[in-house]
């Protein structure tokens, strides 16, 4: 079932946020809650999953604000915030207004990536164009 599922408190705490066998990669269903860790922002954009983010060190900082303020894919669990709290972010993530602006967000910036892996595309001329200076010249 979708919803939050109460129990252990602490960052090591799964919650159940999307139907089961979904995840990251289940398409336009639920929310990734994520310390915003770069593979976890990617896991994300392949789903054209909107995030909750809850950062705690290093880049994910920086990740949650860039994908908040920039791409508009996320909200931003705060510090001291309760249960009901996050319960409602991750909500409003979910089902509301702001969850369905962030998953369309998420579904363009998966469109893009997937054209600039394809042949011709911007990361497979930067790839080409690497090997060429790098390797060729």
């Amino acid at each position: 079932a979708t919803g939050v599922r109460g129990g252990h408190r602490g960052p090591q705490h799964a919650v159940d946020v999307v139907p089961a066998g979904g995840g990251a990669g289940a398409r336009g269903r639920g929310v990734f809650l994520t310390h915003s860790g770069w593979n976890s922002t990617l896991k994300s954009i392949c789903g054209s999953m909107p995030m909750v983010c809850w950062p705690f060190f290093a880049e994910q900082q920086t990740n949650c604000r860039y994908k908040r303020t920039e791409w508009g894919i996320a909200i931003e669990i705060g510090d001291d915030m309760r249960r009901a709290e996050v319960e409602a972010l991750i909500r409003k993530a979910m089902e509301g207004e702001k969850g369905q602006e962030m998953c369309r967000h998420a579904a363009e910036l998966r469109e893009s990536a997937l054209a600039a892996a394809k042949p011709g595309g911007r990361s497979m001329h930067s790839v080409e164009r690497l090997i060429h200076e790098v390797l060729l010249a």
